[in-house]
């Protein structure tokens, strides 16, 4: 029975961090593509539009799933602490930790 805990244990382990990769991927997947500024989304939406046929309520539902993903990130983040934290939020953290300690 004890033996059957801990491959539950896991089994669960590796699926949440299954579900925590796929989260951070998709996510940042998105941050890379609207990074620098909302106005890019639609230049890119526009350069692709008669290539792929697209239409404007895919251009508001890309946003909307952007949006939303960054809300569940967040939302995971608080509850799995800094598992999610990004490179760049990582370096500003030891930055400031290095200044308090140097003092």
């Amino acid at each position: 029975m004890k033996i059957l805990k801990i491959i539950a244990t896991y089994i669960s382990v590796l699926i949440e961090s299954i579900l925590l990769f796929i989260l951070n991927f998709v996510v940042g997947f998105f941050d890379i593509i609207l990074s620098s500024s909302l106005f890019v989304v639609p230049i890119l939406f526009f350069v692709f539009k008669g290539t792929f046929g697209l239409e404007y309520w895919q251009l508001i539902a890309f946003l909307a799933v952007w949006i939303l993903l960054r809300l569940l990130r967040h939302t995971v983040q608080k509850w799995f602490g800094d598992k999610l934290d990004t490179y760049s939020e990582n370096v500003i953290r030891y930055a400031k930790a290095k200044d308090e300690y140097d003092g």
